[in-house]
């Protein structure tokens, strides 16, 4: 500032009080009902005085001769903490929402003025007012922030500066802008999200220069790269005005006024001495900006607390009473608490209350009774529980009990929740049964039929358009790459933990600079840090195998449906991760690689089993003397494979998992101890699980611990959310079912042939 010529606003004002001396030809100066005078202008005034001009200061307290001030004008504390308010209980309107409260002062605002004792129900007012058929406006105006010009602007400087994608994706929220980059790329606009998402979920970019760099970026990412290359903003505004144009070239008269403030804080940041056209100045610009727009004759005007003794309305609506804002407080300020304000002669809390004692007192005793209404709500805008204001105890002590009883008493609420009534139900579409199912699909379906549905037929999954990070199925292929790339390479014989650590570091490396680029983001280099570790252990334990006999033979082998085994009439289809022979026994070992976050809970038994319930006859069977029921066959069904495809070997397969989880400490090799009895129960609970899927046996529903499509049942009544037609239809017996034919539509039940 001092380089510029120029001198801090607050530091300008100190001196000017300091120096005390009036602009040309001032000789009086009058102070007329200012209740709360900053230290600052006193100052000024009291050094005016001490250079000969006189300052006259006058108070009005209606109705209270004797009332006390200070010699500048504030309200005496010990005095008007005291006061009682002439207030009627019957102009006070307790509601218990600020939406509720909002409507209630639209409904008897009639000619009156409103004021806002608590800015914070701003957006609420304005909307019961429109509901009422009455325009607002707001004497501040609206920040520069609420058009989409203004935040059009902000998110284009940073674009420009940053060039992430998630700004990118933040610019094609608003419509003028995804509209010109649609135009200029040739897609549809759900094209554009689209592909954006899919990109940054995809491969977790989120810078542009890596986006290009990427082969087939698409024709969204050059456009935006040909925009900014066109525009950029990064180190100086000179073609922001241009990059407004060509998104405004027709602007609705709102916009307009938008585009006219923004146009202002342009020209004061190109013209500044300070920085001159850099976009940080017109970032500051624009935070202190605010758009006034047009102020119809016939609009409410929605004022704040402090201008209610000044309105000429010969009626008030004082709406938010509450604690907190009326009057205002401080509390626990870091740095100038109320204690200190008081040894420095700021204004405290205590000033403040008698300060809107006197203000409230001036509005009342001016008016005739019942023509000021005070309204206030039991909780604010986010649901806390508000408290009615202070100043509407100040009342004789005879009408307190009363009073008390009133402002915490029952109140109505215009919102509260009707019943439930679903306006609507699912469209589900009929697809037909898959002909084929995967080694997991079983897992899927024993866990719920009705899910199983969803995911494997409709193929309906979650997606996570903020992604930011890899997700659990992310982070297991990318390990599941490492280590089949090592399987397949010529060290897969190594005893050496650390050849083997070097190879699987080295191909992490490169799968996640092909995954998602060269400059990882915070988040993936810190999943990339955990995959190091685990990886880290899974040289220490492959060495130890290896030492123990244990050869790999075959990793991510595919069993396609033309060379596998069926279960009720559908081929049985999977990729196993790893398959091992031990070099003296000739076993055949299949390992399925886990990545759990701990191994308690998540062992072969504890993953395929469960307590019966007595849902599913055919996937129950007894274990160690409990009843218990599968909950998933991958690791069964990986038996049955390898003794399909490989029949000759001298002993049958054992199958297991190779666990890699999150506590290092717990990494191992667990093996499913599968006997006859337990293995043909898990064939019979595949059969019974095949047939019903072939028939197109998709229900009941079942309570599940972590639910995909939670988002579509949020009350998690599934089936109200359902038509008749469709529960008929994923129970098998429904008259479009593709697997019956027209004489043979009767339901049948589960368990049994048709």
């Amino acid at each position: 500032l001092a380089r510029a010529g120029l001198t801090d606003p607050d530091e300008a004002r100190i001196a000017a009080a300091a120096a005390g001396r009036p602009p040309e030809g001032i000789t009086r100066v009058i102070l007329a009902g200012v209740p709360d005078l900053n230290r600052i202008a006193q100052r000024y005034l009291e050094n005016l005085t001490a250079t000969g001009i006189p300052v006259t200061v006058l108070v009005d307290a209606p109705a209270r001769p004797d009332a006390r001030f200070d010699a500048w004008g504030r309200p005496d504390p010990a005095d008007w903490a005291a006061a009682l308010l002439p207030l009627r209980m019957g102009d006070v309107y307790v509601l218990g929402d600020p939406a509720s409260e909002a409507e209630v002062t639209a409904r008897i605002l009639g000619g009156a003025a409103v004021c806002l004792a608590d800015t914070e129900l701003l957006t609420f007012h304005e909307r019961a007012l429109r509901g009422a058929g009455r325009e607002p406006y707001n004497p501040g105006g609206r920040p520069m922030k609420n058009f989409e010009c203004g935040a059009l602007a902000g998110l284009w400087l940073t674009f420009c500066r940053t060039r992430e994608l998630g700004t990118l994706r933040a610019l094609l929220e608003q419509p003028a802008f995804l509209e010109l980059l649609c135009g200029e790329a040739g897609i549809p606009p759900t094209e554009a999200l689209r592909s954006l998402d899919a990109l940054r979920t995809r491969t977790l970019l989120d810078s542009l220069p890596d986006a290009l760099a990427r082969p087939g970026c698409g024709p969204l990412i050059l456009a935006a790269e040909s925009l900014r290359a066109q525009f950029d903003t990064a180190r100086s505004l000179e073609k922001l005005p241009a990059f407004l144009a060509k998104i405004y070239a027709e602007a609705s008269p709102d916009t307009a006024d938008a585009l006219t403030a923004l146009s202002a804080c342009l020209t004061a940041t190109l013209e500044s001495r300070v920085g001159p056209g850099t976009p940080e100045l017109l970032d500051t610009e624009m935070a202190s900006a605010a758009v006034y727009g047009r102020h119809d004759d016939a609009a409410v005007e929605i004022n704040g607390w402090l201008e209610a003794p000044w309105l000429p309305h010969s009626a008030l609506v004082i709406a938010g009473c509450t604690e907190g804002a009326l009057p205002a407080n401080i509390t626990g300020h870091p740095f100038l608490p109320d204690s200190l304000r008081a040894a420095l002669g700021l204004q405290t809390n205590a000033q403040r209350f008698s300060r809107d004692v006197y203000l409230l007192h001036t509005v009342l005793a001016t008016r005739q009774p019942g023509m000021v209404k005070l309204t206030l709500s039991r909780t604010g805008g986010d649901g806390d529980p508000l408290r009615p204001s202070r100043l509407l105890f100040r009342c004789p002590d005879t009408e307190l009990r009363a009073r008390v009883k009133s402002l915490f008493g029952p109140v109505p609420s215009l919102r509260s929740a009707p019943a439930r009534d679903r306006l609507w139900t699912l469209d589900l579409p009929e697809e037909k049964p898959p002909n084929k199912l995967r080694v997991t699909a079983y897992g899927n379906y024993l866990s719920c039929p009705f899910r199983f549905y969803l995911s494997r037929v409709l193929k309906m999954e979650p997606f996570a358009a903020e992604k930011a990070e890899m997700d659990a199925s992310d982070f297991g292929n990318a390990l599941h790459l490492v280590v089949e790339a090592f399987a397949k390479s010529e060290i897969r014989d190594s005893r050496d933990n650390t050849e083997i650590e070097n190879f699987v570091f080295g191909s992490l490396d490169s799968i996640l600079a092909h995954q998602h680029g060269d400059h990882l983001s915070l988040p993936v280099r810190v999943q990339k840090e955990s995959l190091r570790a685990r990886l880290r252990q899974f040289a220490r334990l492959q060495a130890a195998t290896r030492r123990e006999g244990w050869r790999i033979v075959e990793a991510e082998i595919d069993f396609k449906e033309e060379d596998t085994i069926s279960f009720g009439g559908l081929p049985v289809t999977a990729r196993i991760d790893r398959v091992e022979v031990h070099e003296q026994t000739g076993q055949r070992r299949i390992l399925d690689y886990k990545t759990y976050k701990s191994v308690n809970g998540n062992t072969p038994t504890e993953t395929h089993m469960e307590p019966a319930d007595g849902d599913f006859a055919e996937a129950e069977f007894p274990w160690e003397g409990k009843d218990r029921r599968w909950k998933q066959l991958q690791l069964p069904l990986y038996r049955a494979l390898a003794m399909h495809r490989w029949p000759d070997d001298p002993l049958p397969p054992s199958v297991g998992y190779f666990l890699l989880p999150e506590k290092l400490e717990e990494s191992c090799i667990l093996e499913f101890a599968i006997d006859e009895p337990l293995f043909e129960s898990a064939l019979r609970c595949a059969e019974a699980v095949a047939d019903r899927v072939r028939r197109g046996v998709f229900w009941p529903p079942r309570e599940v611990r972590y639910d995909d499509f939670e988002g579509i049942f949020p009350d998690g009544d599934i089936a109200d959310a359902l038509p008749a037609s469709a529960i008929a239809f994923l129970e098998g017996c429904g008259p479009s079912h593709p697997m019956l034919s027209t004489d043979a539509r009767a339901c049948v039940p589960p368990g049994l042939s048709p």
